[in-house]
């Protein structure tokens, strides 16, 4: 039998229950297009089933609706809750959406619509994650793309995405963390995670300056590193057990600020699902340069290194 529920805008039901919950059911849908992220990696589009209070039905048609997101950015994000930052799929505007489970055993879910001005999220890009100022961005020029954008990461840990010249190419680099307790993944699921990422890559001055002319925005050339594939050289991409790779998770994990290295880079930093981003560019750090030295070291056997033509001293 076919599914006879409408599907409505999101402005419905802000204008007919104005920062108030409706009982709904949240699914997933599938992947329409190629995915490309942090991780090459996404938040999925929800479709939202809602059911229409009683005490409104008489000003508005119908009984159920369904309305239909795309998830741009996660301020808050759990194992049963989430507060995002939305975009409709029916007309590209925005919203914060809260979805909240009120009954664990049975499943019940409700979610609330509020409509989100470009001045409250700039608000956001300077409280959490600098980023959400492309979003304003993209909504301001062509709000269509927003239904291709995320601000994402899908490290459940710490995330590190790094551009650094050597010689005579650029260097890189994605290291990525998820978090690994046995109260999030289980015994079994500790014993087998994988929770160690990296994207690694190299590709020569002039393609490094067409990237940038491309897209100006460094977490832009962070999220398409799979897309941009073709135009590098040395590129590897692995997620694997930390204890695989102890030498560079360890590292990574560390993450020590002091002290400088001896280049310049053009960075960010992620929090947990990229609800935290922020943005660095001058000195390296010591721990950045030692684990592209260390990664070339570990990889060099396997024939993925080409050697780098650099007028910098060694370790």
């Amino acid at each position: 039998m076919a599914d006879k529920t409408p599907v409505v805008r999101a402005a419905e039901l802000v204008a007919l229950n104005t920062g108030r919950y409706f009982t709904c059911r949240d699914e997933v849908e599938p992947l329409e297009k190629t995915v490309y992220g942090i991780g090459n990696a996404c938040v999925p589009d929800h479709v939202l089933t809602c059911d229409i209070p009683r005490n409104c039905r008489n000003v508005y048609p119908h009984g159920q609706v369904k309305v239909r997101v795309h998830v741009i950015w996660l301020q808050e994000n759990d194992i049963f809750d989430y507060f995002a930052l939305v975009a409709d799929k029916a007309d590209c505007n925005l919203y914060w959406l809260k979805v909240e489970t009120y009954n664990v055993t049975h499943g019940y879910r409700r979610c609330c619509f509020r409509v989100a001005t470009l001045q409250e999220i700039m608000e956001k890009a300077v409280e959490h994650n600098v980023y959400l100022n492309n979003v304003i961005a993209v909504a301001r020029k062509d709000r269509e793309r927003l239904l291709d954008y995320q601000v994402y990461s899908n490290l459940s840990g710490r995330f590190c995405y790094m551009e650094i010249p050597y010689g005579n190419r650029v260097v890189m680099c994605g290291v990525g963390l998820h978090r690994l307790t046995t109260l999030e993944v289980g015994l079994v699921g500790k014993a087998v995670i994988k929770d160690f990422f990296v994207s690694y890559a190299e590709c020569t001055g002039a393609v490094y300056e067409k990237l940038k002319a491309e897209m100006p925005s460094l977490y832009d050339r962070a999220s398409n590193m799979e897309k941009n594939r073709p135009m590098f050289f040395n590129m590897n991409v692995f997620c694997e057990k930390r204890s695989r790779y102890p030498e560079l998770s360890e590292l990574f994990a560390e993450f020590r600020g002091e002290p400088a290295g001896r280049r310049t880079v053009d960075c960010f930093t992620a929090g947990p699902y990229g609800t935290e981003m922020k943005h660095y560019s001058g000195d390296s750090l010591w721990w950045m340069e030692e684990f592209i030295e260390r990664y070339r070291k570990r990889f060099r056997a396997s024939n993925l290194m080409l050697p780098i033509k650099d007028h910098l001293p060694r370790y």
